[in-house]
Parts: structure tokens; sequence; C-alpha cells
């Protein structure tokens, strides 16, 4: 991986890998949508999926049914993933926790890690 940030800085600093079991982010907005972006460590291979539609909020929709992409691979990809939620600084988020009620019609998020230890780390915002 080079060592380009998300948004586009340029990180210098050591590199230490995120490990984990399963890292799950959610986004969701105001008109009953979720996008749901999930890695799975599985061990010998990672799997990372793609899910967007309502199954938050219609319980006749099912998560699987809004499956939009899976990849898989091994070793390598899961190395470049610690890596990346390393040059994150998930560590970080754990504990955040953020809403702004006087937002209308805002968005947030919801983030679960699963730690090799059993471990979670969660961090949600709303409108904020």
């Amino acid at each position: 991986m080079d060592n380009i940030s998300p948004g586009g800085a340029i990180y210098t600093g050591e590199v230490k890998g995120f490990e984990f079991r399963r890292i799950t982010l959610n986004v969701y907005g105001c008109m009953a949508g979720c996008t749901e972006y999930e890695v799975l460590n599985k061990g010998d291979k990672v799997e990372i999926s793609l899910y967007e539609g309502g199954w938050q909020y219609d319980e006749n929709v099912s998560r699987e049914s809004c499956l939009k992409s899976r990849k898989y691979g091994g070793r390598t990809l899961y190395e470049e993933m610690t890596e990346f939620f390393g040059v994150l600084d998930i560590e970080k988020w754990r504990g955040f926790s953020k809403s702004n009620p006087y937002v209308l019609d805002g968005g947030g998020f919801s983030f679960e890690a699963e730690l090799p230890d059993g471990s979670t780390l969660f961090a949600h915002g709303s409108n904020s």
C-alpha cells in the first residue's frame, strides 16, 4: 500500500496495522436507505461485502437480498486491509458518539470492529 491516506494526505509516520475478525460500517441517510461495508477475516481468506437497501427499515427485505458485490482475497488482502485501517487510526474511534438533533435531513453512521481477542470497538454518529 502506498503512503497516500484517505483524503489525499501523505502519511509519513509508522503504520501500525489494525488486526480484526470483522469490521462493519453502516452509512445511512434520511430516505430509509442504508449502505453497509463488511470485511470478514476468515483466517486464510478475507471476504469484503457491499450491501445497499432498506433491510434495516423494512422487515420484508432481507440483508442478503441487498448484497451488491462481494470480493474474496487471501493473506495479502488482509494485510492491505489492516494497514489501511491502521492509517485511519481506527483504534482512536473507540467510543465516538455524536448526534446533532437540530439537523433535520442529515445522515449517520455506525461502525463496529470485532478484534482478534473477541472484544469490540464501537463508534456512531448522526447529523454531526
